[in-house]
């Protein structure tokens, strides 16, 4: 019994392992899959579960700082109109206003005190008043109440340098027409030039100074060339209105074209008067010689000359002083620089050719995966 069941189990055996060596080999058993079923009565000891492989995780990029918030400036309108020359155009009316009327009361040769008074205040109270219709009107600014300040005064020096050339020096009542003409020409003028140049009060200011400087050029190139006769030529006034009207015309022409505020155009006046009165010390001092008898002469043309240096020195020299010094507040606005909102910079492009290369493993397949710019 024992014989037949061995050839039997030799039998079954030998077809199977026959049968194994012609298949093809299994496949490989999935580590990741389930358990292979068996049908061993004695149960094996089974593995424990691996776990799927992670890739490692990739570093995250830098988070980029916040770029900070810039506000962008807010744009900036034209500055407001300057409308405060009506108190200056009061105070030039109501001069015209008083020689106007002492113009008046000399011409008719009145004489009485008490109602002359009340003359007098009336009429300066009467330019002041046309002076505050004429500013609220024309709604005149400060550079233009400059302007007619300086056509006044230039109106009244005019008057008074041809009053000899003109003969007008022969009674009271032609010398204060004379003025009067004169200083109400200047401030029509001053306000026309003023209303067309639109001149800020530092470029009225430099006007003016430009003026001054030409009449005092003027003076002293005059006492240079007088033949000391101890009269005044006519001759002499008319070259001293010359250079008081051609400065006068040398500063509205060159006004417009700087931007000076008006504290440095103030400073530039004081600094041509100091150098004018240090001119004229140090040229007093150098002229002034001492003779053996005790008595002591002046060299005139020393001390003229040393008079116009100074002058001229000095406004030089303010200007040189005052070169760094902010301008009008109008040209301020319009010179100051234009900002542009910063972005933030544009990320760089990757670079060519960069590949990235992750394996791939599941239930049955097992492979290659990349990423990346090609």
């Amino acid at each position: 019994m024992s014989r037949t069941l061995i050839a039997l189990a030799l039998a079954v055996t030998t077809p199977t392992v026959a049968l194994a060596d012609e298949a093809p080999p299994p496949a490989p058993a999935d580590p990741y899959g389930p358990p292979p079923t068996t049908t061993d009565p004695v149960p094996q000891p089974q593995p424990y579960p691996q776990p799927y492989p992670q890739p490692y995780p990739q570093p995250y990029p830098p988070y980029p700082y916040p770029q900070p918030y810039y506000y962008p400036p807010q744009p900036q309108g034209p500055p407001p109109k300057d409308n405060g020359g009506k108190l200056e155009l009061v105070g030039d009316f109501a001069a015209l206003g008083l020689l106007s009327t002492i113009s008046l009361m000399v011409y008719r040769d009145y004489d009485d005190p008490g109602t002359g008074t009340l003359l007098v205040m009336g009429g300066a109270l009467g330019g002041g008043g046309l002076g505050w219709i004429i500013g609220d009107r024309m709604d005149i600014t400060r550079g233009e109440a400059n302007a007619a300040t300086m056509g006044m005064a230039l109106g009244f020096a005019n008057a008074g340098l041809l009053l000899v050339p003109a003969k007008q020096t022969d009674s009271g009542s032609e010398v204060l027409g004379t003025l009067l003409l004169g200083g109400t020409a200047g401030i029509a003028g001053g306000l026309v030039l003023g209303r067309t140049l639109d001149l800020s009060r530092g470029q009225g200011m430099f006007a003016m100074n430009l003026s001054l400087i030409g009449i005092g050029t003027s003076l002293i190139v005059s006492a240079l060339i007088d033949d000391d006769n101890g009269e005044v030529d006519p001759a002499e006034m008319v070259s001293l209105t010359v250079g008081l009207d051609g400065g006068a015309a040398a500063g509205l022409l060159l006004a417009p074209k700087i931007d000076w505020s008006y504290r440095r155009a103030r400073f530039v006046l004081a600094a041509s008067a100091v150098g004018t009165f240090v001119g004229g010390m140090i040229g007093g001092l150098l002229a002034t010689n001492k003779e053996e008898d005790g008595t002591t002469t002046t060299d005139p043309d020393l001390t003229a000359g040393s008079l116009l240096v100074g002058m001229w020195g000095g406004f030089a020299g303010g200007i040189a002083l005052s070169k760094d010094w902010a301008p009008d507040p109008r040209y301020a606005a319009a010179a100051a620089p234009t900002t542009t909102t910063p972005t933030a910079p544009a990320p760089a492009p990757a670079a060519p050719g960069g590949v990235t290369a992750l394996p791939m493993i599941g239930n049955d397949s097992i492979g290659l995966m990349a990423a990346g710019s090609f």
